[in-house]
């Protein structure tokens, strides 16, 4: 099993222009909510798979979670604010082999990178999310609104135009030659 296989790619084709579809609407209302959002990975993360737990409070991966964004490899540019948070919070360069390369980050890469809080065995995955779910919930829930609220102020005011930017250009190169060619290529392909 894995976390996700990120957005269809016959979505992308059959896209129109401006249109960023609901994956978009999703990472915008994660980014939004203002309780404390937990997330099991396991298996691969792909694209947004990747980008929406940017957006997440509390990450816990399996020890075999991959984490990958290909958007390079497709013909689109980096989505949902990861182009400023993964250079923010990994460094330029290990970004770049993210977003530019394709690089797969692997689980413990991603811990001590700060990418997520705890690496853990598949067996442990969901008990270690549900144990966190369970501490939260016993905590007041406007102190933990408020605390998610100063965290994410830091970081708020220029991620949300980078939202906006990113969310704009993603839409748009799906539209551009070089991502119909590829994503037409990679349909046919599992067709086939």
């Amino acid at each position: 099993k894995s976390f996700s296989a990120g957005n269809d790619l016959v979505d992308f084709l059959n896209a129109k222009p401006g249109e960023v579809g609901e994956a978009a609407n999703f990472i915008k209302a994660i980014y939004a909510f203002p309780k404390v959002v937990v997330a099991a990975v396991q298996g691969n993360a792909v694209g947004v798979g990747t980008t929406m737990l940017l957006h997440m409070d509390m990450v816990v991966a399996s020890d075999d979670a991959k984490f990958i964004t290909p958007f390079a490899d497709l013909g689109a540019v980096p989505e949902a604010g990861s182009a400023k948070l993964l250079p923010d919070w990994l460094g330029y360069q290990r970004a770049a082999r993210m977003l530019l390369l394709g690089e797969p980050m692997l689980a413990q890469e991603a811990f001590e990178a700060g990418l997520i809080a705890k690496v853990v065995s598949r067996e442990e995955l969901q008990a270690t999310a549900r144990g966190w779910a369970a501490t939260l919930a016993k905590k007041p829930p406007k102190a933990l609104r408020e605390s998610k609220r100063l965290m994410r102020q830091a970081i708020s005011k220029p991620l949300q135009d980078v939202l906006e930017e990113d969310l704009a250009l993603f839409g748009e190169m799906l539209q551009g030659d070089e991502a119909k060619a590829v994503l037409a290529a990679m349909v046919n392909k599992g067709k086939g």
